[in-house]
Parts: structure tokens; C-alpha cells; sequence
């Protein structure tokens, strides 16, 4: 554990936060109130949880960094000096599973990092690992946004589609994060 990290990503952890990042979801009018607590913390159960597997794992034991894990799972670590903005949100890495890469946006990181009061060495940590969780949902098919679901289209009581709601899978991501250090 690394008190300095976890020090520094504190805010991430709190519940105001987590609470924050569920309302931007589009779909977040859609979830009852009672059910946002408990959803909240099923995310962050999973998120945990995949990282005390990472953790568990004997290569992680062996491996002095993250980025050294990850590329000894032959996962690539891609850096491209650029700011990603769209629609004023910015985007600071992408993940690309079937590529086995992780792009990381060196210029919006900083930016982010500089916006958050981070260094950029602890903010670069944190997006790799958040994005690495990313990565671990898409190849196990396991997505925290699955864990709750509302209709695409609802005409009076007719429900058609269901949609998840994603930022269940930031929240995850989040919590996977901190716990790995």
C-alpha cells in the first residue's frame, strides 16, 4: 500500500465524489434515490475485488510497477502528446482491449493532474490503473454498468431496450484504483 497515493487520490475514495460522478451519468434520473447508495457500493465492491485478484496474482508480486505488470500481460502502453476535449470533457487515456493497448494522453493528463492539485506522476498512477480496470472488465465481460439497467425507450408501459449505466464502471474504476495501492 502506498500511503502517498492514497493520500493524494483521497477524494476519489468519498462518497460525496462518488456520488458527484454517479449524477453525470445520462441516465442517472432514472435510478430510484433508494437504489443509489447501494448501487454506489456495489461498484466499489467490484472494483475492490478486482483488484485484491491483481494483487493475489503472484506476476503482481514480482512486478516493481504497474506499468511493468501490464506489459508483461503483453498489454502496450501507448503515450501520445496530446489534450483529448470533447465536448468539454477531457479524455486522459482510452483503452483498446482488442488491440491489447492503453493510450495515454500525456498533455490532458497534465492538465488533469494540474486541475485536480495532483503531480503528474501520481495522476498518471491513477488513470493507468483506472483504465486497467477498464480493460479487466472488457476481457472478462464483467461491466459494473450492467449493474443497473433502464429501459432505451419507454412509451407508457411499454419498455423497449435496456441500457447500463456507465458511470457505475467509473465508480468501479475508481475504487480498483485505490485499492490496488
Amino acid at each position: 500500500m502506498n500511503i502517498e497515493f492514497k493520500n493524494n487520490i483521497a477524494s476519489f475514495n468519498s462518497l460525496d465524489e462518488q456520488l458527484s460522478i454517479l449524477s453525470t451519468d445520462p441516465k442517472s434520473d432514472k435510478i430510484y434515490k433508494r437504489d443509489r447508495l447501494l448501487l454506489i457500493e456495489k461498484a466499489e465492491a467490484m472494483g475492490r475485488n478486482a483488484a485484491k485478484n491483481i494483487i493475489s496474482d503472484s506476476a503482481w508480486k514480482e512486478n516493481p510497477t504497474l506499468v511493468q505488470y501490464i506489459e508483461d500481460m503483453g498489454i502496450k502502453i501507448i503515450h501520445e502528446d496530446k489534450d483529448f476535449l470533447v465536448k468539454d470533457i477531457r479524455y486522459c487515456a482510452e483503452i483498446y482491449p482488442k488491440k491489447k493497448s492503453i493510450y495515454l494522453y500525456d498533455r490532458a493528463i497534465k492538465k488533469w493532474a494540474r486541475d485536480q492539485g495532483y503531480n503528474v506522476e501520481t495522476a498518471e498512477t491513477f488513470i493507468l490503473a483506472h483504465e486497467f480496470y477498464h480493460y479487466i472488465e472488457f476481457t472478462n465481460n464483467n461491466f459494473a454498468s450492467n449493474l443497473y439497467s433502464t429501459p432505451i425507450i419507454k412509451i407508457r408501459r411499454v419498455e423497449i431496450g435496456k441500457s447500463g449505466i456507465m458511470k457505475l464502471s467509473e465508480i468501479a474504476g475508481n475504487a480498483f484504483a485505490y485499492e490496488l495501492f
